[in-house]
C-alpha cells in the first residue's frame, strides 16, 4: 500500500494531515523570508564593497576640481572628467564620471594589464571639462600602481573667447601684424588670446585691488592653460620629449611675461576701471561671471 508524503508525516509525528501540511506550509514561507533577507544583506554587502574600494582601494581614481569665479576658486560641482591609459599609438579609455557637490568624484576601472603582460600598470591621463571653462589636464601618472587609488586635482579657468577685449596674438602691441606667425611656432595662440582678454578685463583688476596681483592672476591663468595644452597633446612615452619641450616652452614664456608683461602689456589702473575718463563703463564690466 503505497501512502502520501503528509501522510506519513503525521503518522510518524502524530498529526493530522491538516496539522502536516500547514507545517510544511509555514515551513516554505520561513525560508522564502530568510531568503529575502538573505538577498537583501548580500545587496548591503555588495553597497558597502563598493563604497570601501571607492574611498580608497585599487582600481579607482579621484579627481577634485576647482573652478575660478573672478580670482577666487570654488569647487566646481557638474564637471565632467574623462580618464585614459595613455599609449603611443591609440588611448585605452579608462573611466568617466562627474563631480558632485564636493567637487570631487571617484570612478573605478578595470584591472587588468592595459599595456599587455607584463606591462600591467596603466599611465592614467585625465581631462576635465566644464561649459564655460577651458579643459584642464592635470600631469599624467605614469605606471601607476593599480593597488593605489590615483588622485589628480584640477582647476578650472574661464573661458574668455566671448569676453571684451582685443587679442593681438602671442607677442607685444607693437609687432601684431607678426604675431600670427610666432604663435604658430609656439603653438599656444588660443592661450595667448585668453591671456589678452584677462589683461583687459576691469573686472579681474577691480576684484585683485592691485594691477600687480591682477597681471599675475592672467599670467598664471595663462600657465594653467598652456600646461593643459602639453599634456593633452603630447605624450612622452617613446622618449619623444615633445611634452617636455612643450612644457619648458609654457615655463619660459610664463617667466617672460612676469618680468616684463606689467611694463609692456598691463594698464589697468583706478582711471580706467570701472569707468573710462569720458565717464563711459567700461566694456570689459560687462563679462559675465
Amino acid at each position: 500500500m503505497k501512502i502520501s508524503s503528509k501522510v506519513f508525516l503525521s503518522l510518524l509525528f502524530h498529526t493530522t494531515p491538516i496539522e502536516c501540511a500547514l507545517r510544511a506550509s509555514r515551513d516554505e514561507v520561513d525560508l522564502e523570508d530568510e531568503l529575502q533577507i538573505l538577498d537583501v544583506e548580500m545587496k548591503e554587502l555588495e553597497t558597502m564593497t563598493d563604497i570601501i574600494s571607492r574611498s580608497g582601494a585599487r582600481n579607482t581614481i579621484k579627481m577634485c576640481v576647482e573652478e575660478m569665479h573672478l580670482v577666487t576658486p570654488r569647487v566646481s560641482v557638474g564637471a565632467h572628467v574623462n580618464c585614459w591609459d595613455q599609449d603611443p599609438n591609440a588611448d585605452d579609455k579608462m573611466c568617466s564620471g562627474t563631480t558632485g557637490s564636493d567637487g570631487c568624484v571617484v570612478m573605478g576601472y578595470k584591472r587588468q594589464c592595459w599595456d599587455g603582460w607584463p606591462f600591467c600598470s596603466p599611465d592614467i591621463f585625465c581631462s576635465v571639462e566644464k561649459p564655460g571653462f577651458k579643459r584642464n589636464v592635470p600631469p599624467t601618472k605614469d605606471n601607476y600602481d593599480q593597488k593605489q587609488q590615483a588622485r589628480f586635482n584640477a582647476v578650472l579657468y574661464r573661458d574668455r573667447a566671448g569676453d571684451h577685449g582685443e587679442t593681438n596674438g602671442c607677442g607685444p602691441e607693437f609687432s601684431a601684424q607678426f604675431n600670427f606667425l610666432s604663435s604658430y611656432v609656439i603653438g599656444f595662440s588660443d592661450q595667448c588670446e585668453m591671456h589678452d582678454k584677462c589683461y583687459w578685463d576691469c573686472q579681474i583688476f577691480l576684484a585683485s585691488r592691485d594691477a600687480r596681483a591682477a597681471q599675475k592672476f592672467c599670467d598664471d591663468e595663462m600657465r594653467a592653460n598652456m600646461d593643459s595644452h602639453c599634456y593633452y597633446e603630447y605624450g612622452d612615452i617613446g622618449g619623444s620629449g615633445t611634452r617636455a619641450t612643450c612644457l619648458t616652452s609654457a615655463r619660459t614664456i610664463h617667466a617672460g611675461l612676469g618680468a616684463l608683461g606689467a611694463i609692456m602689456a598691463y594698464d589697468k589702473s583706478a582711471e580706467i576701471c570701472p569707468n573710462l575718463p569720458d565717464g563711459r563703463e567700461a566694456g570689459s564690466m560687462q563679462n559675465l561671471y
